[in-house]
């Protein structure tokens, strides 16, 4: 993913400021928990699966994305110890089963937010995701055409994979 400039200033780098003051850490993992209407697609993977996958990786920075407000609360209350963990504010349904109505959100620069945290999946060191989320599958995609093959890209279920 190769952004243009006016992408990259009027969007992506103000929103990974707000949330990496310093600059994104060297050795991020990026997480996609997709809980929201997920469970009509596929198994519904809890958030520990996603977390045990990092467990024998030297990552101690973690991005956490999701459609679910709790799946941020529940990863910062079980792993918040053990790694660093970062979240866009972006707005998110309290159960992740409802949708999100985009319209409303216009001027709160919500597409910019998802272009960041795309852009931030494709450069992490490791990206932990289901290939039955269509989120998940550009992520892993977009990672390796970027020249990221070298990277990982940890998938908790196989391609296609819709059983539940």
């Amino acid at each position: 993913m190769r952004p243009n400039e006016r992408c990259l200033e009027e969007y992506i780098n103000p929103a990974l400021a707000s949330i990496f003051p310093q600059g994104v850490p060297p050795n991020i993992a990026s997480i996609f928990v997709r809980h929201g209407d997920k469970h009509y697609e596929a198994k519904r993977r809890s958030v520990e699966e996603y977390f045990d996958r990092l467990a024998n990786l030297d990552i101690k920075d973690v991005y956490v994305g999701s459609d679910s407000a709790s799946v941020i609360a529940h990863a910062k209350s079980k792993y918040g110890s053990r790694y660093r963990l970062y979240h866009l504010p972006m707005a998110r349904t309290p159960d992740g089963f409802r949708l999100v109505d985009f319209r409303q959100h216009k001027n709160a620069g919500i597409e910019g937010q998802h272009l960041a945290e795309l852009f931030l999946s494709i450069q992490a060191a490791v990206a932990v995701g289901t290939f039955s989320s269509n989120w998940c599958r550009l992520v892993h995609e977009l990672h390796d055409q970027d020249g990221h093959a070298a990277c990982a890209y940890i998938s908790l279920d196989e391609w296609g994979e819709t059983d539940r």
